[in-house]
């Protein structure tokens, strides 16, 4: 049952962190932290501020932190409930600065990494973050991290990130950490990557069986012609893509490969199975890469894709889903902008719906978290001791009920009952609207636009809090299961004989788990940096054109030509870098298993 929504300013500023965290033993057993958030180490900084008298770090001075986030879509001073909540607990201030919206590629980072000052706060690649450790403008936070209250939770993913670092003291950690590795992660009872449709319009055509891509394009346009525009009028598609997360290749397409037994992003121009002992090239005429973009050209000569989808950002897309003008997505949380409460009531909504010939590739827990990504302080930050005290509460159970996908404020939108979590009226709304407006007293704005915009979790959303025995996203909460179950949810049952996305992909074993391990990149010298760099931007580019190319030959001559120029460009000694790769990742992959298993 839904709880009253509860005002008092006070109750949310004195929270006392109750929540334990998850983190994983070498043996995969759970360990908690008492949940206390706040250091006490003293002062080690002439430019920190004085301590207080209880000898802990004094706040009084008012500070602004520059985040560096290769993350994040967002670009400017953190605003809203978490920035006030930010203020009121360290008077610290948030200014985010983001490549991904000041456009550039890799520029901007070039550009302060030279200058030898990323920002108080850095969250980039691994492999970013090794150089910038070796170029000496990252601070040593060993004699900090063996004081920490929660960071000290996540060793092991620490311990690992340490070791890709090269170094004997500690510079940088890792995120996402979780535990089993071979049990998919599913958000949302979803799979990370898959065919996200219309439900409602599947249903209105019979349900038809898709065998493969091309039947799914044909429903799709039996979709479109029958809801040609939304109930505003707007144009609707199929597909509606963007290029906000292009690096060296189409971001979009590379989705594919999660369909069809390839993973992506682990191994640069090579797609690995789940279990990496086979692989798909990016340039193979046959590989799963050069199917998606014949898929998306198909669907684009059918009149399916979005003639604004090379101009137009995330926003714009995430905007377009919302109002229904969108029938696909390779993404549950894109696809979930449209399943509001109302639309789901009335059995409206995006839901995932089987291709028959696809079996799914999902990233399984990793206990060694994200080793793609890292956090590091800044070493010409002129407050450490506050910036590190910032980042160790960014690792607490606190921090990661604000996340995205998670809660929000304890006291407002949701408390404990019973021991399990449930929303609160006004958290209900949150989750249905982002866009709800928040109370000034807790820092005005809307609820969306308030989340921490930094793109960083020490821990996934899909972990268990061990003292509710609940994972952190609301989604999976028994009392939201309960409580949202709609139309929309009983005719996908009745349709698929499952209750979600992910009941059924288990119940048929349609999905491949790509076992979280320790593997991590090696780095580049310059010279296959640029090679990839030059190779990548030729991909990217050619790869929207064919896409949109005029004619099936023309799509052929794009691709033909690319492979021409890419040999050129040193492509073979990229792909024999990334070969080298994959058998690093094999060797990572099947030592996580074994250390499951044991």
């Amino acid at each position: 049952m839904k709880m009253a929504m509860k005002k008092s300013l006070a109750g949310v500023l004195i929270i006392v962190l109750l929540f334990t965290m998850i983190g994983c033993s070498k043996n995969g057993k759970e360990v908690t932290t008492n949940g206390d958030n706040t250091p006490t180490e003293e002062n080690t900084s002439t430019e920190a501020g004085k301590s207080g008298e209880s000898g802990g770090i004094d706040h009084s001075k008012p500070i602004t932190l520059d985040v560096f986030s290769a993350q994040t879509n967002y670009q400017g001073i953190q605003s809203g409930w978490f920035a006030k909540i930010v203020k009121d607990k360290f008077n610290i201030e948030l200014n985010i600065i983001a490549p991904n919206v000041a456009g550039g590629g890799d520029t901007l980072y070039q550009t302060r990494s030279a200058e030898g000052n990323l920002g108080d706060i850095v969250i980039i690649d691994r492999a970013k973050m090794k150089d910038c450790v070796e170029s000496g403008i990252i601070l040593d936070i060993s004699d900090y991290y063996a004081k920490s209250t929660n960071l000290k939770n996540f060793d092991q993913s620490i311990q690992a990130t340490k070791e890709f670092i090269g170094s004997d003291k500690i510079y940088a950690l890792s995120g996402s950490a979780t535990c089993k590795a071979t049990e998919p992660v599913f958000e949302n009872q979803a799979p990370y990557v898959g065919t996200f449709m219309r439900l409602d319009y599947y249903n209105e055509l019979g349900n038809p069986e898709m065998k493969n891509t091309a039947d799914m394009l044909k429903v799709l346009k039996q979709m479109q012609d029958a809801h040609p525009t939304t109930d505003d009028g707007k144009k609707v598609y199929a597909f509606s893509l963007f290029d906000d997360w292009d690096g060296d290749y189409m971001a979009v397409a590379s989705k594919y490969a999660f369909l069809y037994g390839y993973d992506e992003g682990k191994a640069g121009f090579v797609f690995p199975s789940a279990d990496a002992t086979s692989y798909s090239e990016i340039a193979d005429d046959n590989g799963v890469y050069h199917n998606s973009l014949r898929m998306l050209f198909d669907a684009n000569q059918m009149g399916l894709v979005d003639p604004d989808s090379s101009s137009q950002n995330w926003d714009t897309v995430y905007a377009k889903m919302q109002n229904g003008q969108t029938l696909f997505s390779f993404w549950p949380w894109l696809a979930g902008a449209y399943n509001k409460l109302e639309n789901k009531k009335a059995g409206k909504g995006m839901a995932f719906i089987p291709v028959k010939d696809q079996k799914l590739v999902n990233d399984g827990y990793n206990r060694y978290g994200n080793t793609q990504l890292a956090i590091a302080i800044g070493k010409k930050t002129k407050y450490p001791d506050r910036v590190f005290e910032f980042v160790d509460w960014m690792a607490s159970n606190e921090y990661i009920y604000y996340t995205p996908g998670s809660a929000g404020i304890k006291g407002l939108n949701w408390d404990i009952v019973n021991g399990k979590p449930e929303l609160t009226d006004f958290g209900y709304k949150c989750m249905d609207d982002g866009t709800t407006k928040m109370p000034e007293e807790y820092g005005g704005g809307t609820f969306q636009d308030g989340r921490p915009q930094l793109g960083f979790n020490f821990l996934a959303t899909t972990s268990v809090d061990t003292d509710t025995g609940e994972k952190f996203a609301i989604a999976d909460w028994t009392s939201v299961l309960e409580s949202t179950k709609t139309l929309l949810d009983e005719n996908y049952e009745k349709t698929f004989g499952a209750k979600n996305a992910a009941e059924y992909l288990q119940k048929n074993k349609l999905v491949q788990v790509a076992p979280g391990s320790a593997y991590f990149a090696p780095s580049e010298d310059t010279e296959l940096a640029t090679k990839r760099s030059q190779c990548g931007d030729l991909i990217q580019n050619v790869s929207w054109q064919m896409v949109f190319a005029d004619s099936e030959k023309d799509f052929n001559a794009l691709w033909s030509d690319m492979k021409v120029q890419l040999e050129g460009l040193g492509y073979q000694d990229v792909l024999a870098a990334d070969l080298k790769k994959l058998e690093g990742l094999r060797e990572a992959r099947a030592e996580a298993v074994a250390a499951e298993n044991k």
